[in-house]
């Protein structure tokens, strides 16, 4: 009789745990939070394209979630892609009262996020149903902001909240950027193009810092932690202009920024990710800004954003680099271990290991949350969605 020793069967029943872990994945997760969103009881306004508390993520993930898994050949109901069109369409009147009234719409937190947030709804709509009037509304949105993106500097010492200007003015370059990509045949597309690649260029310029090989937070002095939600957007606008150029300058700075994160935000404990390094040198520069950010502060929202970038990354590297692929995934650990109720809400963030109460939660951000799962499948069964749209395999 062969006596297997007890280390060794320890070992075998850790893998065997592990790979049937693997192997479910998020879908309990997924379909949870997928039930509790979609009920019309819990969300009476859904129809309507409305839905509470969503900070302006639900116009864009809402969407991006119901379209892509439309193009992607999955049965969508026509209730569902009615509830994605809604939301959509609500986005319009804050660009209406951004144009008549600029100083008033920037009083309103809630009202800046759905003016900048939202215009990504409007893309994500136009890639799976291409509309004349919603490639006017972006158009509108891109003549709106000129200013900004040619002119950068003024936002550079101004502590735009709740993100800060360097994740602004990405998330702008962004949307510049996916002009060209989603309109290839558009008068336009020059005039955008270059405003965005510009406006890249500066802020690789002014923001990167080469001692800690990522961007800075702003420019104001001692702001130097590293920021979650500055360099997982700079890599969204980073990816697109490597597509738009060659330039494999702007794939590499992408690579970097994801390195950064991962070295100084990672903490394999959680197996998750702080929204900002977290130490006493920026104790003061937290207390005025976001006093989370020094009570080692892990939010679902910043998570989602790293794992949207390493999902880009792979893409970029025509889904070759699958290390990309498997940090992805192993972030998506976090909030299934640590935020998720089982009850279909996943809670919007952990601060020194206590769970965020009630209050704080996201429903954009699990739209979001639902997305990334969503694309993660696609990957691993190699049966990848453009998880930026109008990119080439």
């Amino acid at each position: 009789m062969i006596r297997i020793p007890k280390w060794m069967l320890g070992l075998f029943l850790l893998f065997a745990v592990s790979s049937a872990v693997k192997a479910q994945g998020f879908s309990a997760m997924s379909e949870d939070v997928r039930a509790y969103l979609f009920d019309p009881q819990i969300h009476p306004g859904l129809k309507q394209g409305k839905i509470e508390p969503e900070y302006g993520d639900a116009l864009v993930y809402a969407g991006s979630y119901i379209y892509h898994r439309a193009i992607a050949g999955e049965d969508v109901s026509k209730e569902e892609l009615a509830i994605a069109d809604a939301m959509v369409k609500n986005y319009e009147p804050y660009l209406d009262q951004f144009e008549k009234n600029p100083v008033k719409s920037f009083q309103d937190l809630d009202t800046v996020m759905h003016l900048y947030i939202g215009i990504g709804g409007v893309y994500f709509a136009n890639f799976q149903k291409p509309d004349p009037e919603k490639q006017a509304v972006i158009e509108r949105y891109l003549d709106d902001f000129k200013l900004i993106a040619r002119h950068p500097g003024i936002l550079y010492y101004y502590p735009i909240q709740p993100y800060g200007p360097g994740t602004v003015l990405f998330g702008l370059a962004s949307f510049y950027l996916q002009y060209p990509l989603s309109f290839p045949d558009s008068p336009r597309r020059e005039e955008f193009k270059k405003i965005g690649l510009d406006l890249v260029q500066k802020l690789d310029k002014n923001l990167w810092s080469e001692t800690g090989q990522k961007y800075l937070f702003d420019l104001v002095p001692g702001y130097d932690f590293t920021y979650a939600y500055t360099n997982s957007v700079a890599v969204q606008a980073l990816i697109r202009a490597y597509y738009l150029t060659g330039d494999k300058h702007y794939y590499d700075r992408a690579v970097l920024s994801l390195n950064a994160m991962e070295k100084d935000l990672f903490r394999p404990d959680y197996q998750g990710y702080l929204a900002a390094q977290d130490g006493p040198a920026w104790f003061r520069k937290y207390e005025k800004f976001n006093p989370l950010y020094h009570q080692q502060y892990m939010p679902l929202s910043a998570l989602n954003y790293i794992v949207y970038g390493y999902l880009l990354a792979y893409q970029a590297s025509g889904f070759q680099e699958r290390d990309f692929l498997q940090k992805a995934e192993q972030a998506l650990n976090f909030p299934q271990n640590y935020l998720w109720d089982h009850r279909g809400r996943v809670q919007h963030h952990l601060a020194k290991g206590r769970l965020s109460e009630e209050k704080d939660y996201c429903a954009g951000c699990n739209f979001q949350l639902l997305y990334n799962i969503f694309l993660i499948d696609q990957a691993v069964k190699k049966n990848p969605v453009i998880p930026l749209q109008g990119l080439p395999r």
